[in-house]
This record gives C-alpha cells, structure tokens and sequence, in this order.
C-alpha cells in the first residue's frame, strides 16, 4: 500500500506482477529492493548488444559514480566521461558497452536512462532519481558482500559520504541525498544479511549498545531512514529523538516488530507530534517487547489533542511556532488548541505500561494539554505504580520519605541572575526586537553587574554557522538558552502535584518552604470549552457572553492550595506565568497567603510581598505585569491604601471588576492608577462637561471611567479623545498560538502595527494583551451601555484617536451593531460626534488571501465543456476564472505605482480590509440619528448632515455636503492641509451614502435623485471595491450618476431610450471642452507652425484621455450595474477606461443582453464570418478580452489566425482568451485553433505567461507564436520556464517571435538549445497523407528511403526571433522565493525607487518575510541597483559638462566603424536563430527559409 501512494512504484510494481506474475513471488517479501530488481532484469535484457550482467554492472558503477560525486554530494545529470571512468572499474567490454547504452538512450530505446544536450554536449541522468538510488544501494551492498573487502572499512566509507559536510548522524537526516539508498540497501540486505546493516548503522550512529541521540532531526518524513538503520539484531540501550517532528506515520514506521529491544532502559521520544494514536501503538509495542524501560520521555508532544473538533471550527489547522531565527530551525510546539476534542486513549495506553513495566521509575508527560481527567487517571499510578519515583516532573519517592524536603520547583528559575561567560548559550534580542534568536557569547566586558556582551547569532541546527553579530549587547537583552522542549504541567499535571502533595511525609511536610511553578500554565485545561458566540448565535439581552473562560479551569489549582494547607511552614508560592488562571483564583491565592502568613506571592509577572500590601495605608505601586489573577490578589490584599497604581496592560475585564468593586467598596480610597475618583464621587452629579483628552487613558482605565460616568447625570459633552477604545472583539475564543484560527487579535494589530505574519502576531506577544482580550467583554459594548445611559443630556461626543478601529466578522461587527443601535435609539440630544483620527480599515485574515487565490490562474486545459452545462452556468464559471486571474494578478503587484496615496500605505495595502464589517454598523447608526448636525470620521472633512438632509437642487453634489477643517491648532501660515488617507476617504464615501439613503427615505418623491460625486476617482484601488459598493446601494433612488467625467444615464437605460452605452476614454475626451479631433491628413497638410501646433494638440489630447482613465479609476462595479440594470443594449464601448476587477462584471452583464452585438470594439459577428481575426489596434482591454474568450469557447469554426496585436491586454486578458482557446482545443483536440497566434505589444505578465505555457502544453496546432514587444515577467520565474519547456515540447511550433521583448538571458540561452536539439518541425500527418494520396493516384512508385527523404527535405525550419539578452539581478543572485523574486524586479524596473523613504520601508517590510538567504540577496540586489544609478548619474554629470563647456582640448573624433557589433548567436545548419535587438519592424525582419 505505500508503494502503491507513488505513481511510478505503482506503475513498476504493476509491471514486475505482469511479468513475473504472483505466483512467482510466493515465499518472497515484497519490497521496494525486490520491486526495482526485477524491473531493471527486465529492461536491461531486453537490450540488443550488451549482455543483461555486464549492463547492470555497468549501470551500478555509473550510477554510484554520480551519486557518490563531489565527496558525497552527488549529481543528477552527467557526461561521458564519467560513465567511461565508471566503465574503466568495469573491466574491458564496458566502454563498448556504454556506447551501446548511450546509443540506445539517445534512440529512446532504452527507458533506464534519459538523454539531453547542454551547449553541444550529451548529458545523461536516470530516468527517475530512485533507480540511481537503487544501483548505489545493489553497489553498497556488492562491496560488503565483496570477501576481499573489509566490512568496516567499507561502512565508514559509506557512513562518511552520507553524513558529508558536518560529519554528524544528524546530516543524514537532515539531507536527504542518501536517506533513500539507505533504506534500499535495508531492503536489499533483508533478514539474511542484517549484519552489513548493523555495520552501517555502527558507523553512522555509533557503536552497538551507545546512545542513539538524533536530537532535532527525526520527523515523519526520514522516520523510514532510521527505521533501516535499526534492524532486529541490533541492540539499543538508550534513544533519544526529541524536538523532532515525529507525528504518527513516523511513529508507525518506527514501532515495527524489533524497534523495542529487550535491552532498550531509556527512551526520549519530547518535543514531538505523537498524538493519542500514535502513544498507543507505541506503548503497545513496548509492552509486547518486555523492555526494562528505567525512563520514558513523551513530554511535549499532542498526547491530549484527539483527531476531532468542535462544531462550527472544523477548518482550524495546527499551527506551530519555529525556535530559533532561521528558517531551518525545529518545530517548537507551544500551547495546544482548544478546538480539538481531547482525546485520552494515550494517556490510558500510558497508564497501562507504566502499570506492566516494574522498571519504570522515571514518567514524563507534561505539555501534552493535560486535561484534569488525563491528571486524575496519571495520578492513579501513584497507588498502582509505586516504582514510579518521578511522575510528570514531581519527586514523588521524595516526597514519600520522611527526609527533609525544602523546596518544590519546577519550571525555569525566573529569578537567576548568574553572570554570563564567553562560549555560553544564550538567546538574545536581535537589534533590541521583542523575540529572542539562539546565540553565543563571544566577549564580556565592563564591570560586574554591568556588563556588556558581544554575541553571535547562529543556525539552531548548525551552530557552527553564522548568521549575524552584534557587540555590546547589555545583560537585560540576554538570557540563558532554554534547554529543550517546554515542560508544563497544566492543568492535569497540578492535579498530579496535589495529589502527591497528599501522599507526602511528615519529613515533607515540616520541611517544605517554598513551591515555585513558574510558567507551569497550572489552569490550561483542552476540555474546558466556553467558546464565544458564533455567528448566527443570539447574544442575550445583557451582552456579556463576550467574557468567557475557554481553556481555563481553576479546579486543580484549588485542589494544589488545599493539598498545601498541609504544609505549615511554606512561605513561598510562585506561580507567576503568561497564561493567567483567572481573578478567582488570584482571590483565593491572596486569601491563602493572608491565612497562611506567606512572604511572597508570584502572579503574572510579578513576585508580590502579602505582609507588605496589607500593612500599606498610603500610596501602593506594583511594579510589573499584572493578570487577571494579580490584580484580583492586589485588590484582595491592597485593602488599607489611599491611592493604587497597578499594570493593567494584560487585564481582562474580569480582573478590572475588582478594581471597580473596590473603589466602590471603598471610599478611602482615591486614586486608581492616576484616575481621581473623587472627581465622579463628588463633582459627578454636577459636571456638563467632562474632557479627558489629555488624560490618554489606557484601557482599563477608560473601562472605568465608563463605569463611573453613573455619577455623571446631567453630562452635556464628553471628550474621550486619546483613550485606549480599540476594540478587544475577537473572531476566536482565544489567541491563535492557542487556538490556531489564523486571524490576528486587535491587541496583537496594535501592539506590532501590523507589521507581522497574522498567524504568529500572537505567538510572539506570548498570549498576553490577547488573554485578557479573548476573556473579557467588549470595551465597545461598555462605552455603548454607558452612552444609553446618558443619552437624555449628552450632546457633544468626542471620540478622535482613540484606536477605534474594527475587525473584520460577524462577531467583530457585534458591539459596533450595539454602539449603532445606541447611537440612533438612545442619543435622543446629540448633535455633533467626531469619531476621527481612527482606523476604520481591519487586518485582512491571510487565510482568506490564501483562499482567494485558490487555483489561481485557472487552467487553459481544463478540459472540454460539458454538455449539459448550460449558458448560465457556463457564464458563471467564466466570471469566476475571471475574479481569479485579477486576485493573483493583484497579489503580485503590491501597489500601483502612480498613485501615492496607496504608496504611502505599502505595508498595509495587502494586509488591510479598506472598510471592515463594523463600520457600516456604527454609519447606520450615525445617519439615523434625526438630531444629528454634523460628524466626522476623518481628520480633513465633516459631513454636513443637516445641509444633506435639506437638499433642494435638482442634483446632490457629494463633495459641497462635506465642511474641510484643519486640524486643531493650525494657522495661516502653516503648510497645506495634505490630502485625506485613502481609508479616511472610503469611510467618508460609505457615511454619505448612507445619510443619503436616510434623506431619500424620509422625503419620497421630492429628494433630488442625481448625484455627482468625485470622490471615488481619488480611492486607491485597494478602496476602490468597498467606495463603489456604497454608491452602489444608492442606485435605486437616483436617475443619473455624475462621476467626474463619466455620466450613467440609469433612467434612459431602465426606460430603454438608450440602446448603445459608449462610456470609452475617447469618446469623453472629445465631449470636453477645447479638444478637437485631429485628422492625419490634417497633419500633412499643414506647414511648419500649424503642424507643431497640432502635435501638441493631440499631445494635450492624449493626456486628457489618459486623464479620464485617472478620473473613472473604481467605476467599474458601477458601470457594470448600469449595464445590467439597461432593458436593451446593442453596442457597449468601456475602451480606455481603468474598470480593474469588475471588467469580469461588466462582460458578464453584457453578454446577458441577447441583442449585444459588438463589446468594447469585439464584433460578436465578425468571428463567425472567417477563418482570421483581427483585432489588432483594437485596444480591446480586458473587457473585450473576456467577451472574446467565451465566443472562442463557443464556437466551433476552424481559425487559421488570431491577431491580438495592440489590444491593451492585462494578463487577466491573455489568460481570458487563452482560456477559451484551451477549451475549445479541448474539445476538438486542437483542430479548429489557430495556426497563428499574435500577442504582440501586450502585457503578459506572470499570469499571462503561465496561461501561455499551459495552452502551448494542451495545443497541438500552432505554428508561429508572435510576442513581439509583449511584457513579460523580467526575471526567470517560474512562467518563463514552463514557457521555455513548453516551446521544447511543442511539436509544430515552428516560429517563434520575441523580437523587441526583453528576455531573461537564462531562458533566451534554454531557447536557443531548443533550436539546437530540434532544428526543424516534423511534417503534419495531413501533409503526408495528401501527398500520399496523390502519389496513389498518378501511380507512382516510391521506396521507403525516397519517401523518408522527401518528408525530411519538406520539414519546416525552426525559427527563433530573439530581442536583448537581459541578465536580471534576481536570477544573478539566484533569489528563490517568487516573492523576492518580484521585489528584486520591482526594485531593478525602477517602479520601486530605491532612493524613497517609503519605497525603503516597504523593501524592509519584506525583507522581514522572507528566508535569511533571500534577505540576504536581496540586500545584495539593492546594493547593486545604488551603484548602477550613481554611475548613470556620473555619466549624466559628465555629459551635462562636456555640452555646456565643449570637449577637452586634446579630444579628436574616431572614425566610426561600419562591422557590424552584434555577436553572432549560434546558427544552426538546420535552424535559425536571429538576434533582433535592434530591429525596427517584426514583420521585415522575419526569418527567410
């Protein structure tokens, strides 16, 4: 079965059963050894002239040869001679014999070996790498099997290729060149000769009965490698594979009869991917073996987590964060998710073996999301498995003694402050950034207690490598490395500690003092589910479901407190950790250390003193982080002071209730971190106006402002301005390093600026801000439920800055629904509301861009269409293709180069929603509100409700309803007001449309119903979808549409008065004022001046056309409305006009006017009339492109040409009509597509080159491809390649044209190769049956040979037209990822200047995502880009001062040579190759035959 997952195994295995048949296998194991040596018998005897034994020797010399290569190394491809030094090992014949082989190979008759030409030369490389890995398997095992040979000597021979450069058995596993002739050699060996794999493993892994420590480098794709390594005969006495990746495949691989050794004592199998399933099988083979297991280490792995999920999160994925910075580094699991179910099968298989092994002293399963169930079945095996002396880190046999036992700790020592030295581990911040990177101390200097280190950064799985350096890094920058997985005990583990609390002796419990359980998340429990609503659920009339408590469970942490009471003389309990156990718990701690007299209580981040904060009646400050559990135990204990001051950046509002509960409680006490209480207590009842402006609340603080504004009563205006309102609304119940949903936390968007991947955003902040986030209820809910209750007196809101922002969602959008709700219900009195300087955008969830992106650029293949698909459905699929080309198309490109405004928001245009789900909400509520004047939601512009609602013109313009403000504190002699943000400005579009819909619907039949609105014109294309949507819902209360130039006449097309919809850039240029068409006779005819007069009038002419494209940029979606909402169109021109993604719209609308017969210049007519299309000039766009695609899909009729020249394609064009060239060619294999395609002088980009390369794979026809002036990709991306490759395979391709078109040099030199191996184009079959048929007739005799010579002489040649060679900067630096790549060419095209601040932040921001090695290249690249455009700049200097100051003196002039310079480009006898770098026209300059 595993063999058969692998299409050419199953093909071999298939063929091995036929030839040999089964019953010939009987009595033999069926391996892969087996599988491959009887299918190399097969194809060696059937070869003519070399006897079968001497070929495959032959073949096991050359293919050890070239995988043994460069001391290890290897290589896939190689020459004659190293198959010739091969066969001189051979004896004599083979040299002979390779001939004959090689021979056989270049005549296709030889399906072992495949052959190629590289510059003129025969290449060779088996026909799959598993066949080379096979024959070096069969030579390894020839020299063991060899009597002359040494057996040891031939194993460290093997072991030192294999484990090439480090030299460690860890290079194996990490390259995986020899992982597969390692097993092939276990396979081959089989039970019979274990002792040659013994003596490999020996060599590799060291001597027999040693530790086997594969640390960090065994997961469940090399798992079958040490599987090999370890036959039955074997012996094993301690094995060790942590921070691996082991899962349960590998563990499968692993467990196979003869893994658990009789003398195995100890096994580390931590910081690994074993589930429930995976435990089982393993603790079942261990028992079945008998092993005198000592010690057995499974922490860190999912022992808990089961297959299944909770309802409604079934799509969650298990994320995991890497340790250390490099892109190679280990796995390093974290938290577990609660979406999973968990699932205790493992946890009993482990109860189970522990119980049957009387050996087992040591038992470790900690970090496996203990639930309290898997805890009380683990803490049964202190009755049971009284042999057990240490359970999940706890000492119980200690425990048991009545020996002194003082302190009780587990976890890392927070408090170790030991100096550092040279040569130490350690993990230090790079450049002062929030995440730690593995490092060694290279230097220490400065005195002591300040000194000052020099570190180096290096590859967590290389230490020897050096990544960066820094000097001078201070103490607080650097901690000690952590060694190893995480060791929590969770929630089961602090049940298992209470329990062994209870069995401890009176020696233990007289003597214990301190218990330290730092960072031990005593209170994560998987099974404790309490999920926030999803959408759909009702949220309850109080509000308050958003405070839950999913994943914590306090139960075993009072059960640890009990078990403590026991304990008399501890002092000390230090349960400080990031994961919070939750206000309660932190109450019951204070009590306790109140009762108990303890002197120091760890919680959060901080160690408090008890005796201390009950004796203080003053001011009180806890220095620190604070959690819930903290700030509830500060409160607890904190009872006498008169002013509090506490961190509350991680406190949910769980915590803050006790914060308010005591101010409440107490009215000695006066201030709360800064906030004078008294101020509402004493002045409340009285205050009207109350600005806290300058205050610059936190949250918690705003949370109890809110709270208090009850003594506020008569309140006219409030000003919160400055405060922390960003909301704590999460789409999932808990950050994603703890629930994996992929989206990012409004903490986390704050706390990093968005400047980070979203699915590791709250891993890095380590589940702070975001605990208290996903605990507590909605700061938005608050300030709404404070609103309500003030909305009788208030009148003025002030809300500017506050980070009011929104996330994207259903249950993101719930409170601002509220704050909507409070808004037009409750504010009965307000009049004037300023929600600007916020972000009303929200963080795109990359999930959704993955989604979206889904088979991304379609297939031009995709099969013929069905039969029974009908039109509507067909349409539908074409808009769907559509959507997609324009999503990938959109993902590559980052920003649009003209406009500046999407510039100066680089590193939020792909990561940003323009206008999230929330805002809508909060603008319905804002313009329902009757008594509403004014409101603002940007810093530059306030609508003006009340002229809005009064409107009496016969036309509304947009931009008079909105007041222009400077911001506060501005003179006339400060510069101008810049230009509103784009997301500024979408939210303006969105407020207005809805106050216009309010004012429609309160004033029917007598509200103006035109518009002009210009607003859209300045959205970027990234707002641009949200702005049209806003207008969009406006349609049906207006007649006309005014937006800038373009003008939709939606009564004329209801009604069916306008019948032809000509909206092109042309045509609106000529509707302008002082724009005259100018004739080309006209030109001719004038003299001198008229005619320079005229130039600059089609000059000025040109630029307004190129205007009105700038002026219509986000009218697409509308024009595709006007479209469809018209009762009959014959002719709809959009030519010129930028309708970006909706040029899918608009076609699709069209096309569902039966009458249409012409779109954007595509007369439907015309392509069922002839066998040639031309619609060259035509600048069709898009729009056009599309419509043409579906007709050729549509239609039947054979094409001989399809001339595209000049059309104004994007790529989503080309891959429009592509598309329907595939499916047609689908259908009729290709007979009715034409001979002649021509792209020419369109932009093809990425997406339009791989549709290209995909139709040329499908395409059986096409005889001359013209791309003449096309744009392709700069680099060599991957599209250029399969172009390339799809040029060599396509059959009738005889020329190709890519004249006056910049191409990658390495794929113009794969081109002319192409040429080289194939220099004419075989003769079409149909050519040779007419021929044939013709000579029939007349009778004619013709041989074998003569008709062979005539179909060779009637070949076609081969023809390449080639423009400059172009060595781009991403492929000299060979940049892997496509991303890079695209930055390197975006950088080196100029469209991103590198002297720009924002073009440089941008450039960074990428860096950031990609591999070391790239950033790296990159840097490189940027570098080198500089100094080109110093030297231009020299250049320019030097040319500027030679025309101003004339030559030097002693300058003479050089006669001019008339050779040609053009290097000559290799023509071949057969083919030609023409260089046409400086040809001025394709059509003259084609290649003659």
């Amino acid at each position: 079965q595993r063999m058969a997952k692998n299409p050419l195994l199953l093909s071999v295995t298939l063929t091995v059963f036929e030839t040999r048949g089964s019953s010939s296998l009987a009595g033999e194991t069926l391996n892969r050894g087996l599988v491959y040596a009887i299918a190399l018998d097969s194809m060696l005897t059937k070869l003519d002239g070399v006897a079968p034994d001497l070929a495959r020797r032959l073949a096991r010399e050359v293919a050890w040869a070239a995988h043994s290569k460069g001391d290890g190394a290897g290589t896939r491809d190689f020459g004659d001679d190293l198959a010739l030094d091969a066969a001189a090992r051979c004896g004599p014949g083979a040299a002979d014999a390779w001939r004959e082989i090689a021979d056989a190979a270049q005549r296709g008759r030889l399906p072992l070996l495949a052959w190629f030409t590289a510059r003129g030369d025969d290449r060779y490389r088996f026909a799959h790498l598993t066949f080379q890995e096979f024959l070096a398997a069969e030579r390894v095992l020839g020299d063991f099997d060899d009597a002359a040979a040494d057996a040891d000597d031939v194993a460290k021979r093997v072991a030192r290729l294999c484990t090439r450069p480090a030299g460690r058995p860890s290079a194996l596993f990490e390259r995986g060149w020899w992982q597969q002739v390692v097993q092939m050699f276990g396979d081959l060996a089989g039970p019979a000769k274990s002792r040659h794999v013994v003596k490999l493993a020996d060599a590799i892994l060291g001597e027999e009965g040693a530790e086997v420590d594969l640390a960090g480098c065994v997961g469940d794709r090399n798992a079958m490698t040490l599987a090999a390594l370890l036959p039955e005969g074997r012996d094993v006495v301690r094995f060790r594979a942590a921070d691996g990746g082991l899962g349960e495949a590998g563990c499968g691989a692993l467990v196979r009869p003869g893994f658990a050794r009789a003398c195995l004592r100890r096994l580390d199998l931590s910081g690994n991917l074993l589930d429930g399933a995976a435990t089982v099988a393993l603790c079942d083979a261990l028992t079945a073996a008998r092993c005198p297991l000592e010690a057995l280490d499974l922490a860190a792995n999912r022992l808990c987590v089961g297959p299944g999920k909770r309802p409604g999160f079934e799509t969650e994925t298990f994320h995991s964060r890497k340790r250390g910075g490099s892109a190679t580094s280990k796995l390093y699991l974290d938290y577990m998710y609660a979406a999973w179910v968990p699932d205790l099968s493992g946890v009993d298989a482990l109860c189970d073996l522990a119980a049957a092994t009387p050996t087992l002293a040591t038992l470790d399963a900690r970090s496996n999301a203990l639930t309290e169930e898997a805890g009380r079945r683990l803490s049964l095996l202190l009755d049971a498995a009284p042999h057990i002396r240490t359970l999940c880190g706890v000492r119980v046999a200690s425990l048991r003694r009545a020996d002194m036992f003082r302190e009780l700790a587990l976890g890392p020592d927070l408090d170790a402050s030991r100096p550092l030295r040279v040569g130490d581990r350690v993990e230090a911040r790079f450049r002062g950034r929030r995440r730690f990177y593995p490092a060694i101390i290279t230097a220490v200097r400065g005195p002591a207690g300040d000194e000052l280190y020099d570190v180096d950064y290096v590859d967590e799985s290389d230490d020897d490598r050096v990544v960066q350096r820094e000097q001078n890094r201070e103490r607080r920058m650097v901690r000690p490395a952590a060694a190893g997985p995480p060791r929590r005990l969770e929630a089961g583990g602090c049940l298992i500690l209470a329990e062994a609390l209870k069995r401890a002796g009176s020696g233990a419990k007289e003597t214990l003092t301190a218990v330290r359980l730092p960072r031990q998340a005593l209170a994560f429990d998987l099974s404790h589910w309490d999920p926030p609503p999803q959408p759909g659920d009702a949220l309850g009339g109080d509000r308050q479901s958003r405070a839950h408590e999913t994943g914590v469970n306090a139960r075993p942490l009072r059960a640890l407190l009990d078990a403590l009471a026991a304990f008399p003389r501890v002092e000390v309990v230090d349960v400080r950790d990031s994961l919070d156990p939750g206000a309660a718990a932190g109450e019951a701690l204070a009590d306790c250390a109140v009762e108990r007299n303890w002197t120091a209580l760890g919680l959060g981040g901080c160690l408090l003193d008890p005796r201390a904060l009950l004796r203080d009646d003053g001011d009180v400050r806890v220095r620190g982080q604070l959690k819930d559990a903290g700030v509830a135990a500060v409160a607890r204990l904190a009872a006498a002071a008169r002013s509090l001051r506490v961190s509350t950046t991680a406190v949910s509002s769980g915590g803050l209730a006790r914060l308010l509960d005591l101010a409440e409680a107490r009215p000695g006490l006066q201030r709360v971190n800064g906030l004078d209480l008294d101020e509402f207590r004493v002045r409340g009842p009285e205050l009207r106006v109350l600005d806290l402006s300058g205050a610059r609340l936190d949250r918690a603080s705003t949370r109890m402002v809110l709270k208090l504004l009850d003594h506020c009563v008569v309140l006219d205006a409030l000003d919160l301005s400055n405060s922390d309102l960003m909301p704590s609304a999460h789409p999932h119940p808990m950050t994603p390093e703890l629930f994996g949903s992929g989206h990012l936390c409004n903490a986390c968007a704050s706390h990093h600026v968005l400047s980070v991947d979203l699915n590791l955003a709250c891993q890095v902040c380590d589940n702070d801000m975001c605990g208290a986030a996903w605990r507590s209820n909605d700061i938005v809910d608050d300030l709404a439920d404070a609103l309500a209750r003030r909305g009788a007196t208030l009148k003025r809101l002030t809300l500017r800055s506050c980070c009011f922002g929104v996330m994207d969602g259903p249950i993101a959008a719930r409170p601002f629904e509220h704050l909507g709700d409070v808004l037009r219900d409750d504010l009965v009195v307000l009049e004037h509301c300023d929600l600007s300087g916020n972000e009303w955008s929200a963080p795109r969830l990359t999930r959704w861009c993955a989604e979206s992106l889904t088979d991304a650029g379609g297939d031009a293949s995709s099969g013929a269409p069905d039969d029974d698909e009908d039109e509507a459905a067909a349409e539908a699929r074409w808009r769907h293709h559509a959507q997609q080309w324009r999503s990938a198309v959109e993902a590559d490109s980052e920003s649009d180069g003209d406009d500046a405004a999407e510039r100066q928001r680089a590193n939020y245009s792909r990561t940003r929603i323009p206008l999230a789900a929330g805002f809508p909400a909060l603008a319905a509520g804002l313009a329902r509100r009757p008594s509403l004047l004014t409101v603002a939601v940007s810093d530059r512009r306030v609508l003006d409700c009340a002229r809005l609602r009064t409107a009496a013109a016969d036309a509304v313009d947009a931009d008079a309803c909105f007041l222009a403000r400077p911001p506060p504190g501005r003179t006339d002699g400060d510069p101008p007001v810049p230009a509103p943000e784009a997301f500024e400005e979408v939210a303006n579009v969105h407020l207005f449309c809805e106050a216009f819909k309010t004012a429609a619907a309160a004033r029917p039949g007598a509200y103006p119903r035109r518009l002009r609105c210009a607003s859209l014109a300045r959205l970027p294309a990234l707002c641009q979808t949200a702005g049209q949507a806003a207008v969009l819902s406006l349609f049906p209360d207006l007649d006309r549409v005014q937006l800038g130039p373009l003008a939709l006449d939606l009564d004329g097309l209801r009604s069916g008065r306008t019948t032809q919809l000509v909206i092109s850039a042309e045509r609106l240029a000529d509707a302008l004022p002082v724009r005259d068409v100018v004739a080309p006779d006209r030109l001719e005819r004038a003299d001198a001046e008229a005619a320079e007069a005229l130039r600059q009038d089609a000059a000025r002419q040109a630029a307004a056309r190129h205007a009105i494209r700038l002026q219509t940029r986000g009218c697409g979606r509308l024009v595709a409305a006007a479209v469809d909402c018209a009762k009959a169109l014959t002719v709809v021109d959009a030519r010129g006009l930028d309708l970006g993604e909706a040029a899918a719209d608009v076609a699709a609308a069209a096309r569902r006017h039966a009458g249409l017969r012409s779109l954007n210049g595509v007369a439907f007519a015309k392509i069922e009339a002839g066998t040639r299309i031309d619609l060259r000039a035509r600048r069709i766009g898009d729009v056009g492109a599309l419509a043409l695609g579906r007709e050729l899909e549509r239609s039947r009729r054979v094409i001989d040409e399809l001339d595209l020249r000049q059309c104004a394609l994007s790529p989503v064009g080309v891959a429009a009509v592509l598309h329907g060239l595939g499916r047609r060619g689908a259908a009729d294999r290709g007979a009715a597509n034409p001979r002649t395609l021509d792209l020419g002088q369109n932009e093809l980009g990425e997406l339009g080159t791989a549709a290209l390369a995909r139709y040329l794979k499908a395409d059986g026809r096409l005889e001359e491809l013209r791309l003449s002036g096309a744009d392709l990709p700069r680099s060599t991306t991957r599209a250029m390649v399969d172009l390339g490759l799809a040029f060599e395979a396509h059959a009738a391709l005889a020329v190709l044209d890519l004249s006056r078109t910049d191409v990658p040099a390495r794929v113009a030199a794969a081109l002319r190769r192409t040429i080289e191996k194939r220099p004419a184009v075989p003769l079409p079959k149909e050519a040779k049956f007419a021929f044939l048929g013709a000579i029939r007739r007349r009778a004619f005799l013709i041989d074998e040979d003569s008709l062979r010579a005539i179909f060779g002489f009637a070949r076609r040649k081969r023809v390449l037209r080639l423009g400059q060679d172009r060595q781009p900067l991403a492929d000299v630096f060979n940049v892997r990822s496509p991303a890079a790549r695209a930055l390197v060419d975006r950088m080196e095209s100029g469209e991103l200047l590198t002297e720009d601040d924002e073009a440089i932040a941008e450039i960074n921001d990428w860096l950031q995502r990609f591999e070391p090695r790239d950033q790296d290249m990159v840097r490189r690249a940027y570098w080198t880009i500089q100094t080109r455009r110093q030297q231009e700049q020299d250049a320019d200097d030097g040319l500027e001062a030679f025309v101003n100051e004339g030559p030097p003196p002693d300058s003479s002039d050089s006669d001019s040579s008339d050779t040609d310079s053009d290097e000559a480009m290799g023509v071949d006898a057969e083919g030609e190759v023409v260089d046409d770098s400086e040809s001025g026209d394709g059509e003259d300059a084609m290649a003659t035959e």
